[in-house]
C-alpha cells in the first residue's frame, strides 16, 4: 500500500489539443516553484505543448496537490499527487509520536507498557487517514475543478 497514492484521470478535448494547451498557458503563471501566491492566474507551474505540471493558486492549500499531465492529439491524462514538500512535512509528523515516546522509555518511574507503542501508531493512522486524506480530497477536487474549467474538458477517473 502506498502512503500517498496518486489519482489518475483521462480527458478528451472539445477543441483541438493546441487550443486547449494554449488556454492553459494563458491561465498559468509560469514558475518552477510550486508555491501558492496571490495572482490573477488560476494555476501556477510549467506548461509545454504536450506536458504540464501545475498546481492551484488557492492560498493555504493550493500547493498541496500537484497535477501533471500529458496530452495527445485527441485525449490527455492527468495525475494528481501530494507535493513533495508536503510529503516531507507529513513524514516528519509521522515520526513525531515516536520521538515523543523516547523520553517515556527512559523514565524510570513509569514502567514501559505496550500502550506506549499503540499510541503513536494510532496517532499516525489518524494523521494519515483523517488530516491528510481530507486535505488531499479538498485540494485535489478544487484543483481539478479549476483545471477542467480551463481545459474545458470533463475528467474521467481511471
Amino acid at each position: 500500500m502506498k502512503t500517498f497514492p496518486p489519482k489518475q484521470y483521462r480527458f478528451k478535448f472539445k477543441d483541438s489539443a493546441s487550443e486547449t494547451m494554449e488556454r492553459l498557458k494563458n491561465r498559468t503563471l509560469n514558475s518552477e516553484m510550486n508555491l501558492s501566491t496571490f495572482t490573477d492566474k488560476s494555476m501556477i507551474g510549467t506548461v509545454s505543448d504536450t506536458f504540464f505540471k501545475v498546481n492551484s493558486t488557492l492560498i493555504g492549500i493550493g500547493a498541496f496537490c500537484v497535477m501533471s499531465g500529458q496530452v495527445d492529439s485527441e485525449e490527455g491524462q492527468v495525475s494528481v499527487q501530494v507535493n513533495k514538500v508536503f510529503k516531507g512535512f507529513i513524514y516528519f509528523f509521522y515520526i513525531m509520536p515516536f520521538l515523543a515516546m523516547i523520553p517515556a522509555m527512559f523514565d524510570t518511574e513509569t514502567p514501559f507498557s505496550l500502550l506506549f507503542l499503540i499510541g503513536p501508531i494510532v496517532m499516525i493512522a489518524f494523521i494519515r487517514f483523517v488530516f491528510v486524506e481530507l486535505a488531499f480530497r479538498f485540494a485535489s477536487s478544487e484543483g481539478l475543478k479549476r483545471l477542467s474549467d480551463i481545459l474545458q474538458v470533463e475528467l474521467i477517473k481511471e
